[in-house]
């Protein structure tokens, strides 16, 4: 039987107990905000049976052609801001912008029949990005880790004429992320650090006539305690 005085240690330790937050007892790792600005090299993916200016047709056929007979190759820049989560991985909002040029003339897959322009138009395109993404390693105990994720990126393609009227057309595509994070700058309290990192992506859906493209590039990460 318990005592008078063995049930009120009893209750006070209860009470303790009720009272301790749960971080107390259970350590939560500690959450990261990312700043993201990188520049890329994009290369023409896929193939296109016309763009947002106009179709491949002629004589009533609709052609196909390469996208690396439609577009030149160009470059990209891109600012994101996230946060890391937890098992490493992290979520992510941003701009991305892409530029190149459309070839004077767009050859068929089949070699036959080239589509000439009388105006080569440069093509511009402007994305909202929303990305996840996922490393085996935490890079805030490792130097170096790879990572891979996922992209949505809604946005507006232009292609800007000088002697024509611009043509806009709204579009959507998701890509597939790699690349890896370097470890070069770390605060002595460890409370923020700078990585080098190689940031890739592959377009592997575009809606519509919209320019898909495998960009392989680089930039700085930086990650700050929030």
């Amino acid at each position: 039987m318990l005592s008078g005085k063995h049930i009120g240690t009893l209750a006070f330790m209860l009470l303790v107990a009720a009272a301790t937050p749960a971080h107390a007892i259970q350590r939560v790792a500690a959450r990261f905000g990312i700043m993201e600005v990188r520049f890329g090299y994009a290369m023409p993916l896929g193939t296109h049976t016309g763009t947002f200016v106009d179709d491949f047709i002629y004589e009533g056929r609709l052609y196909e052609a390469n996208a690396k007979d439609v577009y030149k190759e160009g470059v990209a820049f891109g600012v994101s801001f996230g946060q890391t989560s937890a098992r490493n991985f992290s979520l992510g909002i941003g701009f991305q912008y892409v530029a190149h040029d459309f070839r004077d003339t767009a050859v068929s897959k089949d070699g036959t029949i080239g589509f000439y322009q009388a105006e080569t138009p440069t093509y511009r395109q402007y994305d909202l990005q929303f990305s996840a993404r996922y490393s085996p390693l935490d890079i805030k105990a490792v130097p170096i880790a790879p990572y891979i994720g996922v992209s949505i990126s809604p946005g507006l393609g232009k292609a800007d004429f000088r002697s024509f009227q611009d043509e806009y057309q709204i579009t959507l595509s998701t890509s597939l992320d790699f690349g890896v994070d370097l470890r070069i700058w770390s605060a002595p309290d460890s409370r923020s650090f700078l990585c080098l990192s190689s940031i890739n992506s592959w377009d592997f859906y575009g809606s519509g006539d919209r320019a898909r493209h495998l960009q392989i590039g680089g930039g700085l990460r930086y990650f700050f305690k929030s």
